[in-house]
């Protein structure tokens, strides 16, 4: 319970129910491309370190969320007003998470073009 007696809404379970649902689409289509190409590509490892950057951005977004919301900072109404606001975090979180994702996207090209 949260410090206004509502139910917690940020729960690591729910979080962790979120990136397992990621993890079976994103599974399924790396299944879906190793069989049709025989092959791991630097593609297929590209799409696996993008989302796990994604995923832990949002970690620590979520963290951020989960203490706001115990701590009694975050009102749910206004994340209910407009939730994006609020998982996108501050301008900061999101440029790392956007350069990073790119970072780890442009290595993954250069260690291909190596190979």
């Amino acid at each position: 319970m949260s410090t206004l007696g509502a139910p917690i809404h940020f729960t690591w379970l729910r979080f962790a129910k979120n990136v397992l649902i990621q993890i079976a689409v994103i599974g399924a289509l790396e299944v879906f491309w190793y069989t049709r190409e025989r092959a791991l590509t630097t593609a297929d490892v590209a799409v696996v370190l993008v989302v796990a950057w994604i995923n832990a951005s949002m970690a620590v977004t979520w963290r951020n969320l989960r203490q706001q919301e115990l701590s009694g900072e975050l009102s749910l109404e206004d994340y209910r007003a407009d939730p994006q606001a609020y998982l996108r975090g501050s301008k900061l979180h999101r440029r790392i998470t956007v350069w990073g994702g790119v970072g780890v996207g442009v290595v993954c090209v250069v260690v291909s073009m190596m190979l």
